[in-house]
Parts: structure tokens; sequence; C-alpha cells
């Protein structure tokens, strides 16, 4: 077994990808650096994002998968659960072998189906249930905890929803906002 630890990022995960075909070991484990632990008798590579990799993969998917199924992959990563990493790892693998997006019969299609569902549910919950403190200079302020990193899934929401006041949503779980100051949204950390 290989034990490929890549950074965490999305472009991390697909040049993992570009990196199991151009070596083609037998089978792949997929980690996190931050969830690494070394183990002897295994191999073991360092991937080096390399956005011009990343990029290759994400594309051949977009040629071999819909919309919804490039999204599923998106929110499956948003999860941030090692599992799901392997899931989008194995998935990529399967699709780019000749598999198809709805085949349920697949656990990795099956898998990122329900993460997805799960990660929707968080983004719902954070939509429904955000609320702001406005501050002393006008700004509208929240602050939340989310199970999943759905801050990237709610931005156009709250754009739309406040379009008229500036507000920062900040994420304490993983240390970032998002700032929407009446004419774009930018991301943030405090």
């Amino acid at each position: 077994m290989a034990i490929y630890v890549f950074d965490g990022s999305m472009e991390g995960l697909l040049t993992a990808i570009f990196e199991y075909y151009e070596r083609r070991p037998a089978v792949v484990s997929l980690v996190r650096k931050s969830d690494y632990q070394p183990r002897a008798f295994e191999e073991e590579l360092i991937i080096v994002t390399d956005d011009t990799k990343a990029e290759r993969v994400w594309n051949g998917l977009k040629r071999r998968l819909t919309s919804e199924g490039l999204q599923r992959c998106y929110s499956a990563y948003l999860s941030e659960q090692p599992a799901s990493f392997q899931h989008l790892f194995d998935f990529a693998c399967y699709i780019f072998n000749g598999g198809a997006e709805t085949n349920y019969g697949n656990p990795h299609v099956l898998a990122l189906a329900q993460t997805e569902r799960k990660v929707h549910r968080e983004k719902h919950r954070m939509e429904a249930f955000i609320r702001f403190q406005k501050t002393g200079d006008g700004l509208y302020f929240a602050q939340v905890r989310p199970d999943f990193n759905v801050l990237p899934l709610i931005i156009s929401q709250f754009k739309n929803r406040y379009a008229d006041q500036p507000w920062l949503i900040y994420d304490l779980k993983r240390n970032y906002g998002i700032h929407y100051d009446l004419q774009s949204v930018r991301e943030i950390t405090i």
C-alpha cells in the first residue's frame, strides 16, 4: 500500500490523483498532512500541490461528470472528513476508469452522495439560523461553528439577502470568515 500525504487543499487532492495515474501503485491511502502519522514498512509519497496537474485532473472530471457530479465532489471536499478525501480519490479514479456517477452500487458514489446531503443540511441550517449583531461601526457580525466548511456555499445567499448592509460571518472552528463590503465578498482571517 502506498500512502499519499497531501496538504488538505482541493488542489492537493487533485494533484494526488494525477500522481496516482503517473505512478500506478496497487492501492493508495490518501491522508491529509495534519492527520498523518508515519508507519513502518509502508511507502509514503508527499504530494506537492501543483496547480497545473490539479487543473488537468479537474478538467478531466468536468468532461466526464455533470454539473451536479462536480458539485457533489466539491461538497464532499468541504465536509473535511478524512474518509471523504479517500472516497473522493477513489471516486475520481472510478470515473476516469469509465464508471458512472449515478451508479449508487459503487461504495464511493454512494458515500459522496451521502456526504453531500450532510453538507447541504448544514448549509441550510447556517442560512436559517445565522443571526447578526450590529457593531459600533455599522458592520453586521455573526460568529458560527458549523460542522462542515459551508461558508463558501452560503456566500451567494447572504450576498443577495443582505445586499444593502456590510456584514461579516466568521467561522470560529476554521478561523476564517467572509466579509461583504457592499461591493464584493472576500475571505478574511482575524
